[in-house]
């Protein structure tokens, strides 16, 4: 019998699938043809299947909420610090930015250039071989808020002040739009 209350099985060669895990006493009893018998037992341990790693992004400084906003250009710093692997460690530490790039390393930053949401995706492996699935924290970028310009100008004369009829020139150069 298998003891793990399945019915037994008779026959020479027998397989077993074990469901659930466990240490299981399996044993094998076999009947001669005058009706004696003989009995053997073996241990079997059907494991938990291994958990795969589970990546974790947070943001430095720390951010409120599930999401990271400013205007553009917007620079994150990322870490995959607080990803886990049960019973192993993690080593690979994938980002993908949602914006076409990507990058290596439990830390990651980036400047996000032009406006629009994007999500982050965290990819983390182990040493055993596992691959997480990916974590993932959205970004929006907003629309810089316009500046207005400055106006500066120069005159000639300098200061503009004559007899009629008075000529004066404005140079208006000097004023500047930062954000265009």
């Amino acid at each position: 019998f298998f003891a793990d209350g399945s019915a037994a099985d008779s026959g020479r060669n027998v397989s077993h699938l074990f469901a659930r895990a466990g240490t299981y006493l399996v044993e094998l009893t076999v009947t001669d043809s005058n009706g004696q018998t003989g009995t053997s037992r073996v241990k079997v341990i059907a494991n938990a299947p291994k958990k795969a790693p589970q990546a974790k992004i947070e943001t430095i400084p720390p951010a409120p909420g599930d999401a990271l906003v400013g205007p553009a250009p917007l620079s994150v710093t990322l870490s995959g610090a607080a990803s886990t692997a049960e019973g192993a460690n993690v080593v690979d530490y994938n980002w993908d930015f949602g914006d076409g790039t990507k990058a290596q390393g439990e830390q990651a930053q980036h400047t996000f250039t032009q406006a629009g949401d994007f999500f982050v995706k965290l990819v983390v492996s182990d040493d055993a071989g596992s691959v997480s699935p990916p974590a993932t924290i959205r970004v929006r970028v907003n629309t810089p808020q316009n500046q207005k310009p400055l106006s500066s100008f120069a005159t000639q004369p300098a200061p503009p002040t004559g007899n009629v009829p008075l000529s004066v020139t404005f140079d208006g150069a000097a004023s500047k739009d930062a954000d265009g």
